[in-house]
């Protein structure tokens, strides 16, 4: 314990830093006892109980050189633990909770040494809390951050397999495929149906494509202007298009667009455009 030494602020913590480095495995074991008895539910986890120790020994060494390489290392180590906890499925509200276990379990290590201590002022306390509760806030923002960062790129994943998916370029014949669409059809799932259908257009060397628009029963101007935009643009590649499916809520959007349909191929459903292209009734 720290007894009646002569100590300004500054070697009190780093005195108080060199001994929560040294005490780090111990402070941390009974951090994760607290945690295990606040989150029962959880299974033993032995890296939760690494990353404690860890984190105690940047907070103490960041006490022992008062440098802002700890607060560097240790808002690295956070972010690495963020994404862990997405690709592992783990709940953000509980780490953070787990911080505060952390927390409690320094500050105790640190009352039980000084509390022998007459000479150390509230400025002295002032400052040492101020220093350990930023260490700590850099924990919580570090794996914050980047959990929310990887979460977000986690779902536009999950999304983007998802729209690919939802358009299917599926061949029936040689040279010739149908792209069936249903459900709503918004502007970023429009673009990607463009993207999508002229890849793979190119990839299976189609002569023509019949889009099917009968699962779709409304489409805005944007999204409506765009489709006919990937119709002019797959001529452009030889492909002849054939729309079908086509419900009235749509056509009339279509109208309202002043849209050319002298250019378009449009039937009523799927047997009528296979007709078309020469392979009779199915």
């Amino acid at each position: 314990m720290i007894e009646d030494l002569d100590l300004n602020s500054r070697s009190l913590e780093a005195e108080l830093g060199k001994k929560i480095m040294d005490n780090a495995s111990k402070i941390a074991e009974q951090a994760y006892e607290l945690y295990q008895l606040n989150y029962p539910e959880t299974k033993d986890d032995k890296y939760i109980l690494k990353n404690y120790t860890t984190f105690i020994q940047i907070v103490g060494e960041g006490l022992f050189k008062n440098s802002d390489y700890a607060t560097e290392k240790i808002i690295d180590l956070s972010k690495q633990i963020g994404d862990d906890l997405v690709q592992t499925g783990q709940i953000l509200n509980i780490a953070i909770q787990s911080i505060s276990i952390l927390r409690i379990k320094i500050w105790g290590f640190i009352e039980k040494e000084i509390e022998q201590a007459s000479n150390i002022t509230i400025k002295d306390m002032s400052k040492l809390s101020l220093n350990i509760g930023t260490l700590l806030d850099n924990i919580t923002y570090g794996f914050s951050s980047s959990y929310v960062e990887s979460h977000k790129q986690l779902s536009e994943a999950f999304f983007d397999s998802l729209q690919e998916l939802s358009v299917p370029v599926v061949p029936v014949f040689e040279g010739v495929a149908i792209l069936p669409l249903i459900g709503e059809l918004d502007t970023r799932r429009a673009k990607f149906l463009s993207d999508e259908a002229l890849k793979r257009s190119r990839e299976l060397n189609l002569n023509a494509l019949i889009l099917d628009l009968s699962g779709v029963s409304y489409v805005d101007t944007m999204v409506a202007n765009r489709i006919f935009q990937l119709v002019e643009a797959l001529s452009l590649l030889g492909v002849k298009t054939i729309i079908t499916g086509i419900s009235p809520a749509i056509a009339m959007t279509a109208v309202g667009l002043n849209i050319n349909l002298d250019k378009l191929t449009i039937r009523s459903n799927l047997q009528q455009a296979l007709e078309i292209l020469g392979y009779g009734r199915i």
